[in-house]
């Protein structure tokens, strides 16, 4: 699909800096990312061809008897059946994992982990994913059990129920879990940021400075979280390697996002597929119970003929929803372009950028197509340029 071999172990970023039009940059960045989406490829792959064998194979119904021999009530067998599922499936992609994640990242110069911290988050990503995992199949086969003709509305408004409180939730209790927070200090920095939610009318609880590189050299921003949790993160790498103008500049950008309604539409969408998903699966939740060789919907070896189908639709729509979401970075982009002080210091933050987080100036047009949820840096960096000339 794309030529070249194994890279050549490059230089640190830092080592090699430079515009990210830099030949030699582009030498690091090319690879790097052709790298990425070849194992991106191979997951997904992965993922469908290793999960329709397990459901071909009867393997749900052996795992769920195998499981009643420990537990009795339906709630222990849902419960010790995801235990064993998700440990099973992690175990088997963690090899793929930590190549892509550790050695990858390592190879090009980009993660600042050992070996064991990253293991460490890996576990602790885990542990977060089988909470919530355990959470919504409990609901999804206590619904089956209990509602069996409005089963699909009630689980539909569960799932986009957790999806809020998630988004709400998540910088305080889920993020702190994997990085380091901390309030920003730089009381001149914070004004202008803040300045800038307030012309915005976005209220936030505060800036933090985000240690990013306890895990990686590349830096970014964020406003995460919304009502009461609202807050600026600001990478540790953003704030000591880019100057305060530019530092605004790329804040305004993740400020767009809010000042279009990006969130609110993103949830908005994730809400209308959560319904359609759970419209679908009520006309085939009894197919697929009968193809697996079980009595009801509501036993739990059924559990991943719906994984099954939650992802083959999922990737359907994934360029779809990237699309989207490039259309919502063009706008946070022209926002930011318009609102900051200093048009050129966003056009320059966004080229160092590109730079440092090895930026692909021209991916190619499938993998836009089909991964791309930004515009091509180039596109960025031709805009930016221009606006600010």
């Amino acid at each position: 699909m794309e030529d070249g071999g194994a890279p050549a172990r490059p230089t640190s970023p830092d080592k090699v800096w430079g515009p990210p039009d830099d030949p030699l940059r582009q030498s690091v960045a090319r690879p790097y990312r052709r790298l990425k989406r070849r194992l991106r490829l191979i997951r997904m792959a992965g993922v469908l061809v290793l999960l329709a064998a397990f459901v071909a194979s009867g393997a749900p119904v052996g795992l769920q008897r195998w499981v009643e021999g420990w537990a009795t009530h339906p709630a222990a067998v849902v419960a010790l059946y995801v235990v064993v599922f998700a440990a099973g499936a992690e175990l088997v992609g963690l090899p793929l994992a930590y190549y892509g994640g550790f050695v990858v990242e390592h190879h090009f110069g980009l993660s600042t982990q050992t070996r064991g911290a990253w293991l460490n988050d890996v576990a602790k990503g885990f542990a977060v994913s089988l909470v919530l995992g355990l959470l919504a199949a409990e609901v999804l086969f206590w619904l089956l059990r209990s509602a069996p003709a409005a089963w699909w509305l009630w689980a539909a408004a569960a799932f986009i129920a957790l999806a809020v409180v998630l988004a709400n939730l998540a910088p305080v209790l889920i993020l702190p879990l994997f990085f380091k927070f901390t309030p920003l200090e730089d009381e001149t920095l914070e004004a202008q940021v803040l300045e800038l939610c307030r012309k915005a009318g976005t209220r936030v609880r505060g800036v933090f400075r985000w240690g990013l590189s306890a895990k990686t050299k590349a830096a970014n921003a964020a406003l995460v979280g919304w009502g009461n949790t609202r807050r600026i993160i600001l990478a540790d790498t953003l704030l000591d390697g880019f100057e305060p103008d530019e530092v605004v500049g790329v804040f305004a950008h993740e400020l767009g996002h809010h000042v279009y309604g990006h969130i609110w539409r993103g949830m908005a969408l994730q809400a209308a597929l959560t319904l359609a998903f759970f419209g679908l699966l009520a006309l085939f939740i009894e197919p697929l119970a009968r193809l697996q060789g079980v009595a009801s919907p509501a036993e739990v070896a059924v559990l991943p003929s719906i994984l099954l189908l939650a992802f083959v639709l999922s990737a359907a729509l994934l360029p779809v929803v990237c699309a989207l979401s490039r259309f919502h970075e063009r706008q946070a982009d022209g926002y930011a372009l318009a609102s900051a002080s200093r048009p050129d210091a966003y056009a320059r933050a966004f080229e160092r950028l590109c730079a440092l987080n090895l930026g692909e100036l021209e991916p190619p047009r499938w993998a836009q197509l089909i991964f791309g949820t930004h515009p091509a840096p180039a596109e960025r960096i031709r805009r930016a340029r221009a606006f600010a000339a």
